[in-house]
């Protein structure tokens, strides 16, 4: 069990508000000693270390062969306009020029994995597929390309393709392994791909600042700064947070488990609208809390709900980059926290929030520690049918970061049919001009579609009680529809009979 909260609300907010002062006062004064102090500088060799994040994602595609093809990182885009291919195909060689991250592939050296990086020289992989397709084959192509592994240990670990449609159409599909990109170095990939490009069309040099350090020296850096016994008291943090976990958030699901975790995913689009989401930004804003508190206040409820469970654990990624120097770098630095809320007692929405808020500032306090690490010191129990600590995820992601300007061309995001997933329930969510959109995706190994619908439509109801009955207690918000509470209580009790 998590340990107990205070019993006054009013304690929580003042300890909460106090807790923020001061993880602002020490984040500022971090963040000068940055300003005045980079990362060492190293040059990245062949036969360097992984990073930790990285080690471990190589161990997980080794260990289990599928879970490969869920580590991809895409972009997918509609093109119109007057595109110049040739000096399209100039920008995509100078960000593979700028970025040593993106030319790593990690052979086996004495049994171990290593870092190999491939020439500048040779150009960013980029393939052109010529007309000859039509609207109705987008889908299966993009899908066929990005279901075509890729080699870790001899590489390259990105793959840029584009379809031409007709003269002034086409879609562009960028394809990078998990352990060399992850989605804020993916922002920075398709914002610098547009500066390139801009600049080659004006016929002028870009004006990028030259990045201050290369990937390696932050991995360098990462394992200097954990043999020097800096993440000794965050260590100590996660270990007794996460002590005696429950083995697994027992959702109902439509098929029983399967021995091996499978990675096949559905996803369902979520919208919130923006009368709710503007609702839920000023109802945050009035209780010292962000939208994402908000989110993950009804996700844990609805968890707990469905799983009959007072002990809730959630995954959410945070960038990882809390030194200034690797703010401009593509790379993998994303880590992860682990959640764990507490919903026993039966407590007020009102009151779930406050304890939500307490664990997510605590846990961002504590966000320098490698999750690997983390895994490490709690050791959970092992299995293969399912990821250890938790078993779903909540991510909160900004919908503007991944838009890409071209002169004189039109960019528009394309869904890709895509689908897989590393976790039994992954939702993402993010601000946009039209509300909270996202997804949730999920597992088709464990659930139906029509499961998921309702999961949603409960997660809702959820949000809308915070909103607008804070203190309703958990068990009292109901989460059937109208039309759910008719089927159960009525029409699957009407056993009368012809006598």
């Amino acid at each position: 069990m998590t340990q107990p909260f205070p019993p006054s609300l009013d304690d929580i907010d003042t300890a909460t508000l106090e807790r923020l002062r001061q993880t602002a006062q020490r984040r500022r004064a971090e963040g000068s000693a940055s300003r005045k102090s980079s990362l060492i500088i190293t040059e990245v060799e062949d036969g360097d270390e992984l990073s930790f994040a990285q080690s471990r994602m190589w161990f997980l595609t080794q260990f289990d062969t599928a879970a490969s093809a869920a580590y991809v990182v895409s972009y997918a885009a509609r093109l119109s306009g007057s595109l110049d291919i040739r000096l399209f195909r100039r920008a995509l060689d100078c960000i593979w020029e700028r970025h040593a991250a993106l030319r790593a592939s990690f052979p086996l050296r004495e049994g171990t994995a290593s870092i190999h990086l491939h020439p500048a020289e040779t150009g960013m992989p980029f393939a052109i597929r010529e007309y000859g397709m039509n609207e109705g084959d987008i889908d299966s192509a993009l899908s066929e390309e990005l279901e075509r592994p890729f080699d870790l240990a001899n590489g390259p670990l990105i793959r840029v393709t584009l379809w031409q449609l007709s003269a002034s159409h086409y879609v562009l599909l960028i394809a990078q392994h998990h352990l060399i990109s992850d989605g804020w170095s993916l922002g920075i990939l398709v914002r610098e791909l547009g500066l390139f490009y801009s600049a080659n069309v004006a016929g002028r040099s870009h004006d990028l600042p030259v990045l201050p350090i290369e990937y390696g020296s932050y991995a360098s850096w990462q394992r200097q700064w954990l043999d020097g016994g800096h993440g000794a008291a965050q260590l100590k943090y996660w270990r007794d947070r996460l002590s005696d976990l429950p083995e697994l958030c027992t959702l109902p699901t439509d098929r029983p488990r399967p021995s091996r975790q499978e990675y096949e995913g559905g996803c369902l689009k979520l919208a919130l609208g923006k009368q709710l989401s503007d609702r839920l930004a000023r109802f945050a804003s009035g209780r010292n809390a962000t939208p994402f508190m908000i989110v993950l206040t009804a996700w844990n409820a609805l968890l707990s709900r469905l799983s009959n469970l007072d002990d809730v654990i959630v995954g959410t990624p945070v960038s990882g980059r809390g030194h200034l120097d690797t703010h401009g770098l593509l790379g993998l630095f994303v880590n992860t926290l682990a959640l764990r809320s507490d919903t026993s007692g039966d407590p007020s929405m009102r009151e779930l929030l406050h304890r939500v808020r307490k664990t997510v500032v605590e846990s961002q306090d504590h966000q320098d520690l490698p999750f690997e690490q983390v895994v490490e010191a709690v050791n959970p129990s092992r299995h293969l049918d399912r990821s250890p600590l938790f078993q779903t995820m909540l991510i909160w992601q900004d919908q503007a970061e991944f838009r890409m300007h071209l002169p004189n061309v039109s960019c528009e995001l394309v869904d890709t049919p895509y689908r897989k997933v590393r976790f039994d329930l992954e939702m993402t969510l993010g601000a946009s001009p039209e509300g909270i959109v996202g997804s949730l995706n999920f597992s088709l190994a464990l659930f139906d579609e029509d499961t998921i619908v309702r999961y949603v439509g409960y997660f809702r109801r959820l949000l809308d009680a915070i909103v607008e009955d804070s203190d309703v207690k958990l068990s009292e918000v109901s989460l059937l529809s109208a039309d759910e509470r008719t089927l159960l209580l009525e029409t699957f009790n009407d056993t009368a009979a012809p006598f």
